[in-house]
């Protein structure tokens, strides 16, 4: 089950990304492509994809959370780029 708007635990995204067909990293599949964390499209398919490369099965509501919330309130923010935001959470998901 995906990732919702609904499902989010902070608000005040931004809305100005149109939906995954324009949105380069999901287009071209650019791993170097930086996340903006304040727009609410961008982060819910990263927190999307993410899950189906992790290989999340069922209702993973309290995962999707969590990312949530490592990228918004955890993560030093000269992590932009997709995989380094990736690789950062692999590492750090223990801690946390």
């Amino acid at each position: 089950m995906p990732y919702t708007e609904s499902d989010m635990i902070f608000s005040g995204y931004k809305r100005s990304a149109q939906n995954d067909r324009n949105n380069p990293y999901y287009v071209t599949g650019n791993e170097y492509s930086e996340l903006n964390r304040a727009e609410l499209n961008e982060m819910l398919y990263f927190i999307n994809h993410i899950s189906r490369l992790w290989k999340w099965e069922g209702n993973p509501t309290s995962s999707y959370n969590k990312m949530e919330r490592l990228i918004k309130t955890q993560m030093p923010s000269n992590i932009r780029t997709h995989r380094s935001i990736e690789l950062w959470l692999q590492d750090n998901w223990e801690k946390y």
